[in-house]
């Protein structure tokens, strides 16, 4: 029996039509494989394979500030945003170095920013807010280092870290008094100024000695001028004698 005689025009399912995709070979799967990859802050933190040759160095570091007075509140966000194509757990672990620095207390330790330190997980695409605030009693400085650690883990190991920086201004209680002290200082300055000026130039001012006596008075005025065409006169021996006389004055030569 000739098989390829009873099999003549006859035709496979499906092969009717030119096909642009190859057929595949056995055992062989046509898929993408997920690839990790999260930006934090701005800043994206991708997987680069399963070495962890980068451990211990920082990879992405991130500051974020607040300024607030005392007793009152900041606030800011932090962004995550899932840019890969699988899902990433997250955990927060706080670093050591966090300080807190104040003018009026010594050094103590005190919680100073709030945000959810809870574990979770972020899906493809995803993008998440998270809410931070600060809030300190005290004025000073007040930083906190933490690292968001990730599974898989990105970057070839290198941490991802994000730093808290809070500023609490000392609020100043005294401005107004310390205003009008300064207008006060200042007019006492320009007062002082004034007198010793004045004084200066009275200094310079020479006023003949005043006679002790009618006698030295008229024996010592200088002659008086007159406007115009009037020429000065004076009193001589004779006319003063006369006046001495009349006034009850007794010459001594």
């Amino acid at each position: 029996m000739d098989v390829r005689k009873d099999t003549d025009g006859l035709e496979a399912v499906g092969s009717k039509g030119n096909s642009s995709t190859p057929p595949a070979e056995p055992g062989e799967i046509q898929t993408q494989a997920p690839v990790p990859a999260l930006r934090f802050c701005g800043q994206l933190a991708q997987w680069t394979g399963n070495s962890a040759d980068r451990q211990g160095e920082v990879g992405i570091s991130s500051c974020i500030f607040f300024e607030a007075l005392p007793g009152e509140m900041a606030s800011s966000c932090l962004e995550l945003h899932n840019q890969g194509s699988t899902a990433i757990f997250y955990s927060w672990q706080r670093l050591d170095g966090s300080t807190s620095i104040s003018r009026l207390l010594p050094p103590r330790k005190q919680v100073c920013f709030y945000f959810n330190q809870s574990s979770a997980v972020i899906l493809p695409g995803e993008t998440r807010q998270m809410d931070l605030m600060f809030k300190s009693g005290t004025p000073g400085l007040h930083t906190e280092s933490w690292r968001l650690k990730t599974h898989p883990s990105l970057l070839r190991g290198a941490s991802v870290q994000v730093t808290l920086m809070g500023l609490a201004l000392h609020q100043d209680r005294t401005a107004a008094l310390r205003r009008l002290l300064e207008v006060r200082l200042e007019e006492t300055v320009t007062e002082n100024f004034c007198r010793s000026l004045l004084y200066r130039m009275l200094e310079g001012i020479q006023t003949p000695e005043r006679p002790r006596t009618l006698a030295e008075f008229l024996l010592e005025s200088p002659p008086s001028e007159s406007s115009g065409e009037q020429e000065s006169e004076t009193l001589d021996l004779d006319d003063r004698s006369l006046l001495f006389r009349s006034l009850g004055i007794v010459e001594y030569e």
